[in-house]
């Protein structure tokens, strides 16, 4: 919220903060930092900021810039995190973080200036490419992403799926293959897992 003094007009400083153009991004932005000739060992939410504004240089706020991303690629990295603001990006519609050395996600929860968010939260994040890492496990929390479609998070090192899998609300096409599993969630842990979250997706694919 922004507050202007009643005693009198704004600055011009003032009134040039509240255009839609300093506030709202005009230009969706695609990072693309796939493959750089010195692979990345971090991703930081600044670059991904300086990058949003390098095209939308009028926008005066850290959360506007963000708001331009669209479609984030930083397949074949040496990866070993992601940020959890990733996935909590408002326009965000294509993730790529395939072929790094990642060994986790991001927790559920994590702290913003003291206040707790929850991290998978990117109303918009359809296409989600994992695969090719180290991953052991998947949070339960990554299939509450609404818009989800698809994941790929073939070839790590995943031993299990999370039940939440069979509750994804849009989750089309599930890509597993060259894991550690010796079976798919099944049974009561379903069924408890559908009654919490209240969700059934029509069709999920394995590919094998």
């Amino acid at each position: 919220m922004i507050l202007i003094p009643l005693g009198g007009r704004g600055t011009k400083e003032q009134d040039a903060a509240l255009t839609y153009s300093a506030l709202c991004p005009s230009t969706a932005v695609m990072v693309n930092w796939r493959e750089l000739k010195c692979p990345l060992p971090a991703i930081r939410m600044s670059w991904l900021h300086a990058a949003a504004l390098r095209v939308n240089k009028r926008l005066g706020s850290e959360g506007g810039a963000l708001l331009a991303l669209t479609r984030i690629d930083l397949a074949n990295n040496e990866l070993r995190t992601l940020p959890a603001e990733l996935f909590t990006l408002v326009s965000l519609r294509y993730l790529n973080a395939a072929q790094n050395k990642l060994e986790r996600l991001p927790r559920s929860l994590f702290f913003r200036k003291r206040v707790k968010l929850d991290v998978y939260s990117a109303p918009a994040l359809q296409d989600l490419y994992l695969q090719d890492n180290r991953l052991e496990e998947l949070p339960p929390e990554l299939f509450r992403l609404p818009a989800l479609t698809t994941l790929d998070v073939s070839n790590n090192k995943l031993r299990a799926l999370p039940p939440a899998v069979w509750t994804a609300p849009a989750l089309r096409d599930l890509s597993a293959a060259l894991n550690h599993l010796r079976a798919l969630p099944a049974g009561d842990e379903v069924s408890q897992q559908q009654a919490r979250l209240g969700a059934v997706p029509e069709t999920v694919v394995c590919r094998r």
